[in-house]
């Protein structure tokens, strides 16, 4: 971001700094880092780096969560370990950098992909999904005042079981009701689910109780349903499974119809089961591959989304879905 475009973000300070201050006199760190996830953008970075150097202790969480603090230096794990027992050897004082250090240490996970995200960051940490959805509601039903017409839809990541679901969709609802009543505007939306993991394909006409729609992460589910990290795999034993015909192209960009496409049609089969309007759609680098978008046509899915460069590929791949289709119906011969 250039000087200039910095400049004219802080231009108009709105009344952040308040928020801030209160959510620090309450200790409750959660409070402090959603009231910074609104304040970042809102407040001088002058009086923003004085506010955080002032209140470091206070603001533990914002670092842990990855959250940028103007004027804060952040170190890695590995540099502030070292910091700490270097302050300890010397006499110095450790509590900030220890608080830190031990917040690190509880999150830190071996196997990032597997661990403490998606939904179970939302279950975890109580505030963070309704923080969002009121967000949301909220920019939705300023917009609808306006006269326009908001299509909104909230998605949950990475479900593999429809409790999990249930619970967050409940707490989404009671804000969204809250929002309505403050407002006096109900705006429609739907709560849906993102089908990634093969529980939650193999258990989506449970899930479906409480979604409204159905989004399948053919990226993650591909890596899950086989086994690899994509970041890992492609560069070190795939030439060599592409030479040997364990597979003709690459799992990550034409979607695997025997494995992963078995999935997505039981899931889609079951879901619509369950709710027949249910809707259904993928996001993922397989909605822009051509192969994959024929394949997701006939397993009824309504929509696919992709990176923008793919959009006009995928726009086309689909009428051709469709008139091709149309054509095998038609034919009477």
């Amino acid at each position: 971001m250039t000087s200039e475009v910095l400049s004219a973000t802080w231009a108009e300070p709105r009344p952040a700094l308040p928020k801030v201050l209160a959510a620090i006199a309450t200790g409750d760190r959660l409070r402090v880092a959603l009231a910074w996830e609104w304040a970042q953008l809102s407040i001088e970075p002058q009086t923003w780096r004085a506010t955080m150097q002032a209140n470091r202790p206070n603001l533990v969480l914002l670092e842990v969560l990855g959250w940028g603090v103007p004027g804060w230096d952040r170190p890695g794990r590995a540099e502030l370990t070292a910091r700490v027992a270097a302050a300890k050897a010397l006499g110095q004082a450790v509590e900030v950098p220890e608080k830190l250090l031990r917040s690190i240490n509880r999150l830190h996970e071996q196997n990032p992909m597997l661990g403490m995200r998606g939904v179970r960051l939302g279950l975890v940490l109580p505030g963070l999904y309704e923080m969002q959805v009121r967000a949301i509601a909220e920019a939705a039903t300023v917009e609808l005042a306006a006269g326009g017409r908001p299509h909104v839809e909230i998605m949950i990541p990475l479900i593999s079981d429809a409790r999990e679901l249930q619970i967050v969709a409940e707490r989404a609802r009671r804000v969204i009701d809250e929002v309505a009543a403050e407002s006096g505007v109900r705006v429609p939306l739907r709560i849906g689910t993102m089908i990634e993991l093969p529980r939650a394909a193999l258990t989506a006409g449970r899930i479906a109780k409480t979604a409204e729609f159905f989004s399948f992460g053919t990226n993650d589910l591909t890596q899950t349903t086989w086994g690899f990290s994509r970041d890992d795999v492609e560069a070190s034993f795939f030439p060599t499974y592409l030479d040997e015909q364990v597979f003709g192209s690459s799992p990550f960009e034409t979607v695997d119809r025997d494995g992963v496409g078995r999935l997505i049609a039981l899931a889609v089969a079951e879901g619509r089961a369950t709710r027949p309007d249910l809707g259904l759609g993928v996001c993922g680098e397989h909605g822009g591959d051509p192969e994959s978008i024929h394949f997701f046509h006939e397993v009824g899915l309504d929509y696919v989304s992709c990176s923008p460069f793919r959009v006009p590929v995928a726009r086309l791949e689909a009428g051709r879905a469709v008139v091709g289709e149309q054509d095998r119906t038609t034919d009477n011969r």
